[in-house]
């Protein structure tokens, strides 16, 4: 993915996880959450990575530090957690001169592989202006929904803000997106 820079989203305290860990730092297979989308944006060929933290931020800077192995991080602060749109504003910063996509993606995403980067990146470049990747469980409670027009998603729905009818609809939002950077200032 030449040029893309990523933007890693790890401010969150993890709330339903019953911790006073952060989120990010709870261990899955002897890792730290944090590690795999640290080591997807380092195959995927990032140069520059904005983590953007927050709860912990000690701790989840030491693990991050530990962790970067290509010296290509850099860090935001998100003091009060507002909401996705929130940290990415909080990232944008740290991208001032960055120019072409930008990888967003949450701090705690353990099973998002290379391919589903790549099929983001083939969805990318037909736009030239934004990816996102949805999925449909087997039970979306709590999700935020996908809501589309003719065909293309117009807006993102959180669970807790749907009409009955847009309950109904199957297709979530999973929280990782590729957006041109200059399309994305346009909107801050």
């Amino acid at each position: 993915m030449q040029n893309t820079a990523a933007i890693i989203l790890a401010a969150g305290q993890g709330k339903r996880m019953n911790s006073t860990t952060p989120k990010v730092l709870h261990k899955i297979l002897g890792r730290s959450l944090i590690s795999f989308p640290l080591s997807l944006v380092e195959r995927a060929g990032c140069k520059k990575v904005v983590v953007v933290v927050g709860h912990g931020i000690e701790k989840v800077q030491a693990e991050v530090s530990d962790l970067d192995k290509t010296k290509c991080v850099s860090f935001a602060v998100q003091s009060e957690q507002r909401g996705t749109g929130h940290a990415v504003m909080c990232a944008l910063p740290n991208l001032a001169e960055h120019t072409g996509p930008i990888l967003i993606l949450s701090g705690d995403v353990p099973l998002l592989d290379d391919e589903s980067l790549k099929a983001l990146n083939c969805e990318f470049q037909k736009s030239k202006t934004m990816a996102m990747l949805t999925f449909v469980p087997a039970d979306p409670s709590g999700y935020g929904r996908i809501i589309r027009r003719d065909g293309f998603p117009v807006a993102i729905r959180e669970h807790r803000d749907c009409l009955s009818e847009e309950l109904k609809i199957p297709e979530v939002n999973a929280g990782v997106y590729m957006i041109d950077s200059d399309f994305l200032r346009s909107g801050v």
